[in-house]
């Protein structure tokens, strides 16, 4: 999903854009039709990160872009807007636990998987990641009971069950 909020920017006394705000879904389709000088091209440079604007936001592309070349911590703070600016984008907070599991940074995956199970969001892959996050903080009977609560969820949860055994919980 791509958020734009309260876009602006200008060069010099030039308007280009004032308070553009859209947001699209994966697989939607759009057109940008304007006269030459009238801010497309920037508005795209503003998208993918290569230009900054004057004042708003763009989340989760940004966060995807950063992702794919290495930067993490960027990747990781773009999705924190993404969250901030849409609350209930499951997608986008998804994306954020998935990089702050890989920076290993449970201090920020955490309360992101806790909200994901309140918004209903898988919750079996939820509660294993949880188990994920317990585990790697040396809290092993935590971790076992999130691997359980995965698999009372979908007892086919391959990786809970692995995770589970790997633990010693059975």
């Amino acid at each position: 999903m791509l958020k734009v909020n309260g876009l602006c920017k200008q060069y010099g006394p030039q308007v280009l854009f004032e308070e553009v705000s859209f947001s699209l879904t994966p697989g939607e389709k759009i057109g940008l039709v304007g006269r030459n000088g009238h801010g497309k091209s920037t508005l795209f440079k503003i998208i993918l990160g290569q230009e900054e604007p004057d004042s708003g936001e763009v989340a989760s592309v940004r966060g995807r872009i950063f992702e794919r070349g290495g930067r993490g911590n960027e990747a990781l703070a773009e999705y924190q807007r993404a969250v901030a600016l849409n609350p209930s984008d499951t997608s986008s907070r998804g994306r954020l636990v998935s990089v702050a599991m890989n920076l290993r940074r449970y201090d920020v995956a955490e309360p992101q998987l806790r909200m994901l199970l309140k918004l209903r969001y898988q919750p079996a892959r939820t509660h294993f990641a949880l188990g994920r996050v317990a585990e790697a903080r040396g809290d092993r009977a935590t971790a076992a009971a999130e691997y359980r609560r995965a698999l009372a969820l979908d007892p086919g949860l391959l990786q809970a069950r692995q995770a589970l055994s790997a633990i010693g919980g059975r």
